[in-house]
C-alpha cells in the first residue's frame, strides 16, 4: 500500500466479479475428493503414484523431517 492510497485485492476474481471461480462439476465439496482418485486411475496412474499425489508424499516428508 502506497502512502494515502488503498488498493483492493480481489483474490481469484476481479472488481466486476469478486470471489473465487466456480468449482469444476467433479469437485464441488470435500466429499468429492474421491473423484480425483478415480480420475487419476482413469488417466493411468499407478496406485503408488495416486497415493503419493493424494497425501502420502506429505506424510513421508513430515515423518522424515519432523518425526520421532
Amino acid at each position: 500500500m502506497a502512502v494515502g492510497q488503498k488498493t483492493i485485492d480481489y483474490g481469484e476474481g476481479s472488481a466486476e466479479k469478486a470471489g473465487f471461480p466456480m468449482q469444476p462439476y467433479w469437485f464441488r465439496k470435500n466429499s468429492d475428493f474421491f473423484n480425483i482418485e478415480q480420475g487419476l486411475q482413469k488417466t493411468g496412474f499407478s496406485k503408488r503414484e495416486i497415493d503419493g499425489i493424494l497425501g502420502d508424499n506429505w506424510y513421508k516428508f513430515y515423518e522424515e523431517e519432523f518425526g520421532h
